[in-house]
């Protein structure tokens, strides 16, 4: 791209081409939308790992554990907890048990606009804890 661009610039003498400003202001959109892009943080603790990046994209991933002494019964509910926490609770967020016979399965935020975390459920008959793995997308600014 580089090379492009010094290419579009200046002809095989060196002389200049096009009128700099406009090559600035080009570079500029380009290095706007390069910025929204970045991986701005990145990391992990005992929740799961998180990236932040420069457009206020925040993806946390991780697993959490739902207890099978958690309600009588085949309905079964836990929490997860996010790594980091989002700015509000409007975010999307996909889980996956990782155990057979899951008859059905889900993840909700709380009314209570907790940011950092997110309650999960699903339906099975086992005295087994159902562990699940999720991947939460939303904002960080």
């Amino acid at each position: 791209m580089i090379e492009q661009l010094l290419k579009d610039i200046f002809d095989n003498k060196g002389k200049t081409k096009i009128d700099i400003n406009e090559v600035a202001g080009n570079l500029n959109g380009e290095v706007e939308l390069l910025s929204d892009l970045v991986i701005v943080e990145s990391g992990s603790n005992s929740n799961g790992h998180y990236i932040k990046f420069g457009n206020g994209l925040l993806i946390c991933y991780g697993s959490a554990k739902i207890s099978s002494t958690s309600r009588t019964g085949d309905h079964k509910y836990g929490t997860a907890v996010f790594p980091m926490a989002f700015i509000n609770n409007n975010y999307a967020a996909t889980i996956t048990p990782n155990a057979e016979g899951v008859a059905n399965f889900g993840a909700y935020s709380y009314s209570d606009a907790k940011a950092n975390q997110m309650g999960i459920w699903c339906t099975r008959r086992s005295t087994a804890d159902i562990g699940m793995s999720y991947q939460v997308f939303g904002n960080w600014k």
